[in-house]
């Protein structure tokens, strides 16, 4: 990569770009191809821009963090369901392989039905 001004010069423009490969591709005057190409050929020109990625999300961070200090709500939700999902702040349930577990059943009564006392079993009710 050393002594190719043209890299050189999107890595720049892409550092500029806050990581936005359109942006830096318009700006160094080459095209997307060529930049994939790049990406799958040479390690070096790889590993700066994985680093320039790297970056932008360290500001993207800074950024945030600066959020959910002065109190923004929305920062603070995104913050939880991203890095506290071990602490149950999730929005949705992942399923786990349960199958060397006994089978557990489950009833469900909708709204319009009441349980029957004597058989334990759900009847619809008589509205």
């Amino acid at each position: 990569m050393k002594g190719d001004k043209v890299k050189s010069n999107f890595l720049k423009a892409l550092t500029e770009a806050k990581g936005i490969i359109s942006y830096a591709s318009d700006r160094a005057n080459i095209s997307r191809q060529t930049y994939y190409r790049w990406i799958a050929e040479d390690k070096d020109f790889r590993e700066a821009c994985e680093d320039i990625t790297e970056m932008v999300i360290d500001l993207v961070e800074s950024k945030l963090l600066t959020n959910i200090n002065e109190g923004d709500v929305t920062s603070i939700i995104f913050y939880l369901k991203t890095k506290g999902k071990k602490r149950g702040y999730i929005e949705r349930f992942q399923l786990e392989d349960i199958s060397d577990r006994e089978p557990v059943e489950v009833n469900i009564i909708m709204p319009n039905q009441e349980r029957n006392e004597d058989t334990g079993n759900d009847k619809p009710s008589e509205d």
